[in-house]
């Protein structure tokens, strides 16, 4: 029985520190342990901490997961899931409670299914409300994550370069405001072949049905959802291989949205020139790369603001 008191003891002790340590010193930075991790990470943190502060979200797939946070306004929060969809996204900001102003709605991958499991693990009856009470429990702060997050933060006093590249590869690191953006190195080396080929012949392959059907279903079902509450949605594309963008997938996708959604509301942004960037594997920007597209998608994302603002103060003048 005193052993069982001591542990019980111990165990308080601990976690009443380790509560302390990360109220005073978090890791600055989240280093995750694998791509899983990654989107529990970034669904974590906007559900405990910046749900409430993000009139803009972004929703998509691994392609949009590459923009840089930098790059974009602060108020920006980019929900887009390594592996999974537009989907997830929308399911977290329903169950949260959230209606953002402006929806950036990535249209790549509109074909791939939902997963249920990874919104139910997130809200759990049991581990959710004590994750928001104890921020021990999130994924961000499991003891291995902080002592990354420490061991990048004295590799960034010991080697500068080599934690940069680190931080680049997090999408926290990047060229200061006003500087030149990062440009794509002069021994870049292009995709194999085979993997770029893989690549093409995945979006030269038209969506499966019935699952398209039932996406697109499910995509009316969450569109009226938010839109009803004052959500502006807008459709928009990730560059990808230039043969792949204009492979029979995207056409498609293109097609069965202006049928279904006609230009006006909601929006479709400018198609980007797929040429213009280069990837690592047929789908996935460089960093540099998409660094230059989230400026592209920043300044877009500017005009949209100021059409939304207009529109405005136009509804306000007229009531």
């Amino acid at each position: 029985m005193k052993l069982l008191v001591r542990s019980l003891f111990a165990t308080l002790v601990f976690l009443g520190v380790y509560y302390v340590w990360l109220r005073v010193l978090p890791g600055a930075v989240a280093v995750p342990q694998g791509i899983n991790q990654d989107n529990v990470i970034k669904m974590q943190e906007y559900l405990y901490r910046t749900a409430g502060h993000c009139p803009t979200v972004i929703l998509g797939s691994s392609l949009s997961a590459k923009l840089r946070p930098q790059a974009l306004p602060p108020d920006v929060c980019n929900l887009a899931l390594r592996g999974q969809s537009v989907f997830e996204g929308f399911e977290l900001m329903r169950r949260a409670g959230q209606t953002p102003r402006l929806i950036l709605l990535e249209m790549n991958v509109l074909d791939r299914a939902p997963s249920t499991g990874t919104i139910e693990n997130l809200f759990s009856p049991t581990l959710h409300p004590l994750r928001r009470w104890y921020p021990g429990l999130q994924a961000r702060h499991q003891p291995l994550n902080e002592a990354l997050a420490g061991g990048l933060a004295i590799l960034d006093r010991l080697r500068p370069a080599a934690a940069q590249r680190i931080e680049q590869k997090l999408g926290v690191g990047g060229p200061a405001p006003g500087d030149a953006l990062p440009t794509d190195d002069a021994n870049y080396q292009p995709p194999s072949p085979a993997v770029v080929a893989a690549a093409r012949a995945d979006y030269e392959q038209l969506p499966a049905q019935p699952a398209f059907g039932r996406n697109l279903a499910l995509l009316h079902r969450y569109v009226r959802y938010f839109t009803a509450r004052g959500s502006r949605v807008v459709f928009f594309e990730m560059p990808i291989d230039a043969n792949a963008c204009q492979g029979a997938k995207m056409r498609y996708i293109r097609q069965q949205l202006a049928a279904d959604y006609p230009a006006g509301q909601p929006t479709y942004l400018p198609r980007p020139d797929c040429g213009a960037y280069r990837t690592t594997d047929g789908m996935h920007l460089t960093d540099p790369s998409a660094w230059r597209y989230s400026t592209v998608l920043a300044q877009e994302l500017g005009a949209l603001r100021n059409d939304q603002a207009v529109a405005r103060t136009a509804s306000l003048q007229l009531h």
